[in-house]
């Protein structure tokens, strides 16, 4: 798994950089596999408001799993790797011309298709005419399309209404990049476990030496400005202990921060959006407090 650090940016693109997260060396792709996998992320997340939105490639044996452990989260397929497995399904399974494949990924991924559909009736008025075309050039793929494709299509749809956090046209081009970095550091070789291993660790304590040297302003990254109070100049970074610094970057690392827009109460259970008008009524022309209170 990867994940964006919030806590520092890249000044140039005011981007924030991907790290490698929980990572999982398996020899079998299986349900039980990933479920172990799961069920550790899901001791971790014991305390988060709800269960998360689970992205991954179209693979089964992820989604079935991820699904049995987070009962309550979403799930969401890279639209990339859909696009990419229905070309080639098309070309290779059904053998359809190179006209007719354009067409049908077209109308299920390109401008004003499918993938891009807003609400439950555009999908529905969409996958009519996608359903008639696919008949129509290419009715070999009709059930594969409506078994195995719209299923995870539909799924999408339904966490891109239900979770604000999953974008439109979501993929895993993060891991994507990580995998890419992880590649290069190996020399596009295999290695053997330990090797590969010592090779992940070795990038993971790369990213932190980052995370170190944005607290003191040095880098290519800095601190985002929700977490300004963590800077430390150079000089007085420099005079503290190995065991001083430690604590700093474990406490820089739990600091959670949250939306400008999100309150929470006393007891920090649980975190609510704020009103615009901050609890005053439309059209409310007394103090929301210490307003006095008049009787009809």
């Amino acid at each position: 798994m990867v994940f964006k650090h919030l806590g520092i940016f890249r000044p140039t693109t005011n981007t924030h950089p991907i790290f490698i997260g929980p990572t999982l060396i398996h020899g079998n792709s299986d349900r039980k596999t990933y479920s172990t996998f799961f069920n550790f992320i899901k001791q971790e997340l014991e305390d988060a408001p709800k269960d998360p939105v689970i992205g991954s490639d179209e693979e089964m044996a992820i989604r079935i799993a991820a699904k049995s452990v987070f009962p309550t989260g979403s799930l969401i397929s890279c639209s990339r790797h859909l696009k990419s497995n229905m070309i080639l399904y098309l070309r290779d399974k059904v053998g359809v011309a190179t006209r007719t494949r354009n067409n049908i990924v077209s109308a299920v991924f390109g401008p004003g298709g499918l993938t891009s559909s807003q609400t439950i009736a555009v999908f529905k008025e969409r996958l009519t005419n996608i359903q008639t075309t696919i008949n129509d050039q290419a009715p070999a793929y009709l059930q594969h399309f409506t078994s195995r494709v719209l299923p995870i299509l539909q799924q999408n749809l339904d966490t891109m209404l239900t979770r604000t956090e999953a974008s439109h046209d979501w993929t895993n081009n993060n891991w994507e990049s990580m995998n890419h970095i992880l590649k290069m550091k190996i020399d596009w070789r295999p290695q053997a476990i330990p090797q590969l291993i010592d090779s992940i660790y070795e990038i993971v304590k790369g990213h932190y030496t980052d995370v170190e040297r944005a607290i003191m302003g040095r880098g290519e990254y800095r601190l985002h400005e929700d977490f300004k109070e963590y800077f430390v100049q150079p000089a007085v970074w420099c005079t503290k202990t190995d065991e001083q610094r430690r604590r700093h970057m474990e406490k820089f690392e739990r600091t959670l921060k949250i939306k400008r827009s999100m309150a929470t109460p006393s007891d920090g259970d649980i975190y609510v959006l704020t009103s615009g008008a901050r609890g005053k009524k439309i059209g409310q022309k007394k103090r929301v407090k210490a307003s006095r209170t008049g009787r009809l």
